[in-house]
């Protein structure tokens, strides 16, 4: 065999070999490309599936908020006030009339029209319990009294009670400084409390709207001093005598006459389903009802968000998402969330069954009623995009309050 022969077979060996190698590269390109192409579609649906924007633009509700009113609720001149007064006098008070209120409490009250009994009580409870307040609060270390018949804690927690304007400023030094120089038992009133900020006295109302009550009673030639009263803020789920924001909450049906055991008239509330509410509040002559509605927007709006966020993590990460766990009982899925109370469970699982008539099951429950850990079951072929839905549509509904 020449040299050139066996060089032209050499040659075709090495092409053979190349067209092989192309070829496997060709068709790994093509697998990369499939998968990468895959990959970009799954995280495409994921992205649809977790976050729904274009569901979201289009959400709509059927809720109507009307007949919106706010009354003045002022001490009236009545028979029954007269004689009260004519008996204060009677017995050396000179002045009744000026212990009375001098800034009046307003009642606030509209109607929710269209919506479900879960709605319309979660609006109720976060108004009594989850509205951020700001109250005055002293440690027993910070009195000092050489009156042995005060009570400490009674006094604290009276100091606690005291209605205190919501948009104060923080940074105020509060105190008290009393000496009872009279051979009489005198009251110790809110309007003894002493206010500076930069070394400057405030005006007492600039804190208290009505500064006649009495934190305890100061016996004859006894002083009391009570340094670093503070401002705190917390809610009526903490400590409700420290942090109630709003005085009576009234929440009444309209159009369905509810059950009267005595007379067995009306409606049981398990076989009737009312979409009409009135809802009302009394406050403390500290703090505007509008500024209360905002409160209420800003926390139901906090906690359906928290919700939607953790959701969305535990789908991407279930490591990340610390409030929430997820797991199956049979076809049903359970969303155990921490921190929300039965309230946001069973609007949310009302919800789902008002978006979907369909929907095998869908319920809000409560791990423990002693507990703030909000279950919600959901029976659905998608339950995660379900839930998701639901709290956009409940978030859509909360913001038409304001």
């Amino acid at each position: 065999m020449t040299e050139n022969n066996k060089n032209n077979k050499i040659d075709k060996k090495i092409n053979i070999k190349n067209n092989k190698i192309d070829k496997k590269i060709k068709v790994n390109a093509k697998e990369v490309k499939e998968v990468n192409e895959k990959e970009v579609k799954d995280e495409k649906e994921l992205n649809i599936k977790l976050n729904p924007s274009n569901k979201e633009k289009n959400i709509t509700s059927s809720l109507v908020v009307k007949n919106t009113t706010v009354v003045d609720l002022e001490i009236k001149e009545s028979k029954e006030l007269l004689e009260i007064i004519d008996l204060m006098k009677s017995n050396g008070v000179s002045d009744p009339k000026s212990l009375l209120p001098t800034v009046s409490k307003k009642e606030f009250s509209f109607e929710l029209h269209n919506t479900n009994s879960s709605f319309a009580n979660a609006v109720r409870r976060v108004l009594i319990t989850d509205i951020n307040t700001k109250c005055l609060d002293c440690s027993f270390e910070s009195i000092d009294t050489d009156d042995r018949y005060i009570l400490v804690d009674v006094l604290t927690k009276n100091i606690n009670m005291i209605p205190i304007y919501q948009d104060i400023n923080t940074e105020y030094k509060i105190s008290i400084d009393k000496f009872n120089d009279t051979n009489k038992i005198i009251d110790l009133k809110a309007s003894d409390i002493i206010i500076t900020n930069k070394g400057k006295q405030v005006n007492i109302n600039e804190l208290i709207p009505n500064t006649n009550i009495a934190l305890s009673n100061l016996r004859p030639s006894r002083k009391i001093k009570i340094h670093d009263i503070k401002i705190i803020n917390g809610t009526a789920n903490e400590s409700y005598s420290k942090f109630t924001s709003v005085g009576i909450v009234k929440y009444d049906i309209l159009d369905v006459e509810p059950y009267n055991i005595y007379d067995n008239t009306g409606q049981r509330s398990i076989n009737s389903s009312p979409s009409k509410f009135k809802i009302s509040f009394v406050t403390n002559a500290n703090v505007e009802p509008k500024y209360i509605m905002k409160l209420l927007v800003e926390e139901m709006s906090s906690k359906l968000l928290m919700c939607k966020d953790q959701l969305i993590k535990y789908r991407t990460n279930p490591s990340s998402a610390s409030e929430l766990k997820i797991y199956k009982e049979k076809n049903i899925t359970v969303y155990r969330y921490e921190k929300i109370y039965i309230t946001y469970a069973a609007m949310l699982a009302h919800k789902c069954y008002e978006l979907n008539k369909n929907i095998l099951l869908s319920a809000g429950t409560v791990y423990r009623y002693d507990s703030n850990v909000g279950i919600i079951k959901i029976d659905h072929s998608d339950p995660d995009n379900m839930l998701l839905s639901a709290i956009d549509a409940c978030l859509y509904d909360v913001k038409l309050l304001l």
